[in-house]
């Protein structure tokens, strides 16, 4: 008898613990699914930036562009990562000027690098 309850205990423990564990497993695929594509642009930007070359609108991440991530994480998180984009947006603003030609030409893109770097590090796989 003592076996049979054993058994039916652990089957309802491997149950819950499964389940849980599964839950767990989407819930990180969500979160990846949503913070790669945004990870990808940023390095993108990144590397352009790196070589002086302004990243082109095709690569702009707007304030929308983490809405989807906004349901899946705290409000702590989503603080810093609002935090992170408006210094993203100033850094942006402020790291070079027009040309005489209308071309876009860094003048200090060093905030801009550090800003994709401060944003890259709230955006983290799980």
């Amino acid at each position: 008898m003592t076996s049979f309850l054993y058994s039916l205990l652990s089957l309802l423990v491997g149950l819950i613990l499964g389940n849980w564990l599964g839950i767990g497993r989407d819930r990180r695929k969500e979160h990846n699914s949503i913070v790669d594509p945004i990870i990808t642009n940023l390095n993108k930007q990144l590397i352009s930036t790196k070589e002086h070359i302004y990243p082109i609108t095709a690569n702009y991440i707007s304030q929308y562009t983490f809405a989807p991530l906004y349901p899946h994480i705290s409000e702590k998180q989503k603080n810093r990562i609002e935090q992170a984009y408006l210094n993203y947006i100033n850094a942006r603003g402020s790291a070079g000027h027009d040309d005489e030609e209308g071309k876009y030409v860094f003048s200090n893109p060093d905030p801009f690098i550090e800003s994709i770097s401060r944003l890259l590090s709230t955006l983290k796989r799980k």
